[in-house]
């Protein structure tokens, strides 16, 4: 056999797999964003459409449409947020999105009359880790569930009377809240709130260095 033509067979024969994978999936890039990034999919606007919501030096919305996708600007700048969720926050059926910026401030974004309204949640607190919606009392009642660089896992439930949001501490450890979770993890019907993080401590890790020894 021709040595140039058993070279190409060998190689078409190693390619294949390659190419059937590709052929599973289409790579489109929808957007360049810089800065920390997080994406949720919702019905936020709740007209029954499904939008791509990502952070990312601002807010935006991606709507697919006509067979590109279009973008809106919910909020623009550094003080955007970087933690997201969307759902149910005040028990009322109405989709809103959840975001946590790293300036102490946790805003509801509700989208109305043809445009998009914030309101300010928390404004003392670093909440810019992990921000979720869960029924975590397992009452029926969906609260925000938001932690971060303050060490502290924080609670906020919707107030109708006053309309108001109700603060609650649900922990305080060492670590920075970098990510919550919330559902039946113990497979026993009893939703429960996960948190995780990294452990900030100059002197923890100096003398981890110098000793060897953990004083956490």
């Amino acid at each position: 056999m021709n040595k140039n033509i058993l070279f190409y067979t060998c190689a078409l024969l190693l390619l294949l797999p390659g190419l059937a994978f590709a052929g599973d999936f289409v790579f489109q890039t929808i957007d360049n964003l810089s800065g920390t990034g997080e994406m949720v999919i919702a019905p936020a606007r709740n007209d029954g459409i499904n939008r791509l919501y990502a952070t990312g030096f601002g807010l935006f919305e991606y709507t697919w449409q006509d067979s590109v996708w279009q973008k809106a600007t919910i909020q623009s700048g550094t003080g955007a947020p970087v933690a997201l969720t969307a759902g149910f926050g005040r028990n009322d059926g109405i989709w809103r999105l959840y975001g946590a910026t790293g300036g102490k401030k946790l805003y509801e974004y509700s989208y109305e009359g043809g445009v998009w309204n914030a309101a300010l949640v928390e404004s003392t607190i670093n909440v810019d880790g992990s921000v979720k919606l869960g029924d975590i009392k397992n009452d029926d009642t969906i609260r925000i569930v938001a932690g971060g660089s303050d060490y502290v896992t924080m609670i906020y439930t919707y107030q109708t009377a006053g309309n108001t949001w109700r603060p609650e501490t649900l922990d305080v450890n060492t670590n920075d809240i970098q990510g919550i979770a919330i559902g039946k993890g113990r497979n026993d019907d009893t939703n429960r709130v996960y948190t995780g993080g990294a452990i900030h401590s100059f002197m923890n890790i100096v003398l981890v260095i110098m000793f060897g020894v953990n004083i956490l």
